[in-house]
């Protein structure tokens, strides 16, 4: 998992050519600019998914992805997302490859709290619970950037 401040996201050039093509299109546009609903940036490789929700109290399950890492982007609101290494997680649902998804459950190792200026990067082997409740409520507006290895 990389943690940072989205001002300094281009420091991750490099890494892999479809994570530059996602912090291209990060650092061009204003997150603000888009409505909720999905938006291609590479067809097949990137992509974003642009929510409008409520966060949720946490629970025990986790998401987990194969073929593509996470950004988590927080435009507005705040959010806690948990981690944890998925080698100690249990498997609940088993791994959809057409929608690169699969749920585990165990207890989160940390919550990183995730608010605008913020970015959480999740690999394959972070498994991640987004959306947990700061407070009584909140109103997020978030992005996730989909990026295949």
């Amino acid at each position: 998992m990389i943690l940072g401040r989205l001002h300094d996201i281009k420091k991750y050039y490099g890494i892999h050519p479809n994570l530059d093509k996602a912090i291209r299109f990060l650092e061009e546009h204003d997150l603000q600019e888009f409505d909720a609903g999905s938006y291609q940036i590479d067809e097949g490789n990137v992509y974003m998914n642009r929510f409008d929700y409520e966060t949720e109290p946490e629970s025990d399950t986790f998401e987990g992805h194969k073929d593509f890492l996470d950004i988590h982007i927080v435009a507005e609101g705040r959010e806690f997302l948990g981690y944890a290494d998925a080698s100690g997680l249990k498997v609940v649902k088993e791994y959809d490859k057409d929608g690169d998804f699969l749920l585990y459950k165990g207890r989160a190792e940390l919550r990183i709290m995730l608010e605008p200026g913020r970015f959480a990067i999740c690999y394959p082997e972070d498994a991640h619970m987004p959306k947990i409740r700061t407070g009584i409520s909140g109103k997020v507006r978030k992005a996730v950037v989909k990026v295949k290895l």
